[in-house]
């Protein structure tokens, strides 16, 4: 049997990429999420593991070598791996920002704020679906109702580097299967994100809901929300702080 096929991305990836150097997992491949990924490149070139990109050749490049491997692990990998890579490995692990099945998909943190949703972080089991697997383990994430998004989203990263640290012994070994996911929930898109952040400047929202809106989509600056005003496109972010009154 093959050893772990690893793909991994940004802070995350590395970190758990370093962790399983670490604890002498059997490595046979680092696969970076894109070539930004110097982190993850430099872990796993001082452990002497072979190491490349992800593209289009080196998806056709594991197909074409039909080899086996006892794992994949997505480690923060941003792609989505379709079911024919999927099927090179006996077993399957991502590393997911959310908590099953309340936020599948993309941007978990804002979504969570803006919905009042459970956050979380899961370690899922992949299948076809996007973060549509079963649950291996998960652990819910309180956060305040005013939450900002980018603060929330830098605790997930650490949860789930911990989460990851806590179980993957007893994952490995077998002890902890996958168990599907509950009926029901939500998953959320990029382009789903970014209409919601963007409002015109009559739109309809209590005091509330503005500071939640604006809160939840507050990840400057990379981005935030926005409100179209007068031909322009104006970012709009809150600092909050308690009032003695």
């Amino acid at each position: 049997m093959g050893g772990i096929l690893v793909l991994a991305g940004k802070d995350v990836g590395a970190r758990t990429l370093r962790y399983l150097i670490g604890k002498e997992a059997p490595i046979e491949e680092v696969i970076l999420g894109s070539a930004d990924d110097t982190e993850v490149a430099d872990a796993a070139k001082a452990a002497g593991i072979r190491h490349g990109t992800w593209s289009p050749a080196t998806r056709e490049r594991l197909l074409t070598a039909s080899h086996r491997y006892e794992w994949i692990l997505s480690l923060w990998n941003p792609h989505i791996l379709k079911a024919d890579i999927l099927a090179l490995a006996d077993r399957r692990l991502n590393l997911h920002p959310g908590h099953m099945p309340a936020l599948r998909g993309q941007d978990t943190a804002a979504w969570a704020i803006r919905r009042g949703l459970p956050a979380g972080v899961a370690i899922l089991d992949m299948d076809a679906g996007v973060d549509t697997g079963g649950v291996y383990v998960q652990k819910q994430v309180p956060y305040e109702p005013l939450a900002r998004g980018a603060d929330l989203f830098a605790r997930l990263k650490v949860e789930i580097g911990d989460l990851f640290e806590e179980h993957w012994p007893a994952i490995y070994a077998g002890d902890i299967h996958p168990v599907p996911q509950g009926p029901g929930g939500n998953s959320f898109t990029r382009r789903m994100t970014n209409e919601d952040r963007v409002v015109k400047a009559d739109a309809q929202f209590t005091a509330g809901e503005f500071l939640i809106w604006a809160r939840a989509h507050d990840f400057y600056p990379r981005s935030t929300a926005e409100i179209e005003f007068e031909g322009r496109r104006v970012k709009i972010c809150i600092e909050i702080e308690d009032s003695d009154i």
